[in-house]
């Protein structure tokens, strides 16, 4: 499985609570790294030979940017760094890289997409200066080439025409401009989309279904259509309502690290009031990177996840000297994938707590999972369910839960890592909100001895991958 880890790695900044993107860039090979931190996509590619010596590539939204003058700001600024292993700032490039910046038609509705140009904040004379950028509107991509690191930031830049017409007075002129620009990007598109969809859905299914019913009851003796539809209606809700032979076979991955070989997972039926039903279904690990299958007939669709066991520790490249548990929530109509993880475990109280306020399940799902990001100052976004995300595959989400496991386990003992973990889950339980200082504090404590390891960490992981 070896180059399957996402190559980002997500953390809280302290400086101002922003959420910074981090990745290796090597000397040789250079680097890349791709994210939608902040309004669009961002892709930085750095060519080999860019820089004298290996470093890592930090990007973050910058948290009191520079105002854009008259210039309209599209999108967010940009702060991004490189550092040597060392510390180092690394500001200039011995060779030109590359920044796109993709949107998406909805970034860009108020703008005109033609004006964008990508722009440096130039500390030297304290404005916002543009960089020569290609508009690729088939693609919904800015391109620009740098050879330095500052803020950066996407400007609207003031059109152009405004000017000609002022320099040209009075007769001639003045009913031309007015007339030709107002009238043609108007009219057209309103008209045609309304008529077509109301008319044709509302004729066909109405007709249809009531008369082949109508006319076959009635041919049949008065008694027998009256006693038909009484027994059916009664009959056919009740076994609807439990579904006793529903079979599901329920598979994942359970991480820390990836739980070992061997460790034992349990689901655990919930009824629609998610409340254990008593039927349980065991299983355990298969391999060494925690893949699992429980296999059985339920009743209900909710069922809660239950891990217990060793796990490969990545930050001190080595399995853990103790067991923990980790706990998931699921919905098997939504999916029979479930993976486990510190963020489903993480979510799992305020869950209950938001379901007792009347959300529905999926709601309660999605509102915890965001203030379980917020906690960490990572912004909620549309990374998919916690219990979809997996350490192992590419992606922003995978890299965010990275990020969280190996702040949480900086270099807590397993017993120190399960205390804060239900610290942390029980403190935002109640409103979703992390209020406790001294927890925060540990979350930034994490977060600092982290920093100065995530090329090691990284390095563990891919070796740790590669051996299975």
């Amino acid at each position: 499985m070896t180059g399957m880890v996402s190559s980002m790695l997500y953390l809280p900044v302290v400086d101002g609570g922003s959420v910074a993107v981090a990745t290796a860039v090597s000397a040789e090979e250079g680097g890349n790294l791709s994210t939608r931190l902040g309004a669009f996509e961002t892709t930085i590619d750095i060519p080999p030979g860019a820089i004298r010596e290996n470093a890592t590539l930090v990007v973050q939204v910058a948290t009191a940017p520079p105002s854009p003058g008259n210039l309209q700001l599209v999108g967010d600024v940009l702060d991004i760094k490189l550092h040597t292993e060392t510390g180092v700032s690394i500001t200039e490039f011995l060779k030109p890289f590359t920044m796109t910046i993709g949107y998406s038609a909805e970034d860009v509705t108020e703008v005109n997409v033609e004006l964008l140009a990508l722009h440096y904040w130039n500390i030297a004379t304290n404005q916002w200066q543009e960089i020569p950028t290609a508009v690729d509107v088939g693609n919904s991509q800015l391109n620009a080439m740098l050879d330095h690191l500052t803020l950066f930031a996407v400007l609207e830049g003031l059109p152009a025409v405004p000017p000609t017409p002022t320099a040209t007075p009075t007769a001639t002129p003045t009913a031309t401009p007015t007339a030709t620009p107002t009238a043609t990007p108007t009219a057209t598109p309103t008209a045609t989309p309304t008529a077509t969809p109301t008319a044709t859905p509302t004729a066909t299914p109405t007709a249809t279904p009531t008369a082949t019913p109508t006319a076959t009851p009635t041919a049949t003796p008065t008694a027998t259509p009256t006693a038909t539809p009484t027994a059916m209606p009664t009959a056919t809700p009740t076994a609807t309502a439990v579904p006793t032979a529903v079979s599901y076979t329920i598979a994942g991955y359970v991480q820390k690290g990836p739980f070992v070989l061997g460790s034992e997972i349990t689901v655990r039926e919930l009824d629609d009031r998610f409340v254990p039903t008593g039927r349980t279904f065991t299983g355990s690990i298969e391999g060494s990177t925690g893949r699992f299958t429980v296999r059985g007939i339920f009743s209900y669709p909710f069922v809660e996840l239950s891990a217990n066991g060793f796990y490969f520790n990545e930050i001190a490249d080595t399995l853990s000297t103790a067991p923990i548990i980790l706990l998931a929530l699921a919905d098997l109509r939504d999916s029979t994938t479930v993976n486990v993880n510190l963020l489903t475990h993480l979510e799992r109280p305020r869950v209950f707590a938001l379901i007792d306020s009347g959300l529905s399940f999926l709601a309660a799902k999605a509102q915890a999972q965001g203030e379980v990001l917020s906690a960490f100052n990572i912004a909620a976004s549309a990374i998919g369910t916690s219990e979809s995300l997996d350490i192992s595959q590419p992606g922003t989400g995978n890299a965010i839960l990275l990020a969280i496991s190996v702040i949480l386990q900086a270099n807590r003992s397993e017993a120190q890592l399960t205390e804060l973990l239900s610290t942390l889950s029980s403190d935002l339980r109640t409103d979703g909100m992390l209020n406790s200082a001294a927890t925060r504090q540990k979350l930034i404590d994490g977060m600092e001895y982290v920093k100065p390891r995530r090329v090691a960490i990284r390095s563990n992981i891919l070796a740790r991958y590669a051996e299975l």
